[in-house]
């Protein structure tokens, strides 16, 4: 971002200016995941909760790869 990168994500666009912030808001995110996860696994829901940690890991791959696609030439 502060190369005069760009976030793709139009949820998170408005948050994340610092990086200080993105990490912030990439704990939160991260944390939601897993006690969404946890909460599943409490009410024998094991496989739904795999899911959703399964889908997390795999959309924050492909914003990885989304990103250092369109990377900025002096990251």
């Amino acid at each position: 971002m502060d190369g005069g990168g760009e976030e793709y994500n139009p949820l998170a666009r408005p948050f994340v200016h610092t990086p200080l912030v993105q990490v912030a808001a990439t704990a939160a995110l991260f944390g939601a995941e897993i006690a969404t996860a946890y909460m599943l696994h409490r009410r024998h829901h094991d496989n739904m909760g795999r899911a959703v940690l399964v889908v997390g890991t795999t959309v924050n791959g492909l914003g990885a790869a989304s990103s250092f696609k369109h990377r900025v030439a002096n990251w």
